[in-house]
């Protein structure tokens, strides 16, 4: 009798798992279909689609978005010029018939996304800089984020990065290998200063043109608001058309 009952319950418990599993399926293909509706009816260009982000709950999504934008920052960037128009098109993975941007990597469970962008920025600089685009670079997001004041609950902010760039650099991704956790900067290495790449300088870019212009140039670092429509993005050129706002 003991070993029906104990059968039993696992079944039921089996049972109540599909079910579970089920309506998750269910209600993010509800989601993706009505934001496919609202794409057609808007006309626009980008396509939805099930990713790795649309299976994350509420939590975890937002979890991904730690760029803040509502703060003052740490120094008044000078503004950028330029004298040149953009071309009509350029890709800097294939400028040239090369790739000079490094490989994406995975921010996990953490808002450090502010760093792994502008790490990723300054990683594209440098081989552009050295016409070295095989050249392989990878540089710390962990020792940026976690030595300069981000936070994987509240995330971080580009002028922060850029400026902490300018003034500390960031060691070789050795030098402290990523995970998606807070620690204090005394766990990076000891020699981290001798490893340090910086910048020079950087600045502000206001405008359409203008960003067209630098991006004619090298690759840019921006911060974009992320409605809920934009965890299931597949493909085209992205505008809202669904959802709230989720983040930045």
């Amino acid at each position: 009798m003991k070993r029906r009952i104990k059968l039993f319950s696992i079944s039921i418990f089996c049972i109540v798992l599909n079910i579970m599993s089920a309506n998750t399926v269910f209600s993010q293909g509800s989601e993706i279909a009505e934001i496919q509706a609202a794409i057609q009816a808007k006309g626009a260009n980008w396509t939805a689609g099930e990713s790795w982000v649309t299976k994350l709950n509420s939590e975890e999504r937002r979890a991904l978005l730690g760029e803040n934008t509502d703060v003052l920052s740490p120094v008044e960037p000078e503004t950028l010029s330029f004298d040149t128009d953009a071309p009509s098109a350029i890709d800097w993975r294939n400028k040239d018939g090369h790739n000079w941007i490094t490989p994406i990597r995975d921010q996990q469970s953490c808002g450090s996304c502010v760093a792994f962008g502008s790490v990723a920025t300054l990683e594209s600089l440098i081989r552009i800089e050295k016409n070295l685009p095989n050249q392989n670079i990878d540089l710390s997001e962990m020792h940026l984020f976690n030595c300069n004041g981000g936070k994987c609950s509240n995330g971080w902010y580009n002028s922060s990065a850029c400026y902490n760039l300018k003034n500390n650099g960031t060691p070789d991704e050795d030098c402290w290998p990523y995970q998606p956790v807070d620690r204090q900067c005394s766990n990076t290495c000891s020699d981290w200063e001798s490893r340090a790449v910086k910048i020079t300088s950087y600045g502000a870019i206001s405008g359409i043109q203008a960003h067209m212009n630098y991006v004619a140039i090298a690759p840019v670092l921006v911060s974009y608001e992320v409605y809920t429509d934009f965890y299931s993005y597949s493909g085209g050129i992205y505008e809202q058309t669904w959802g709230d706002y989720e983040g930045g």
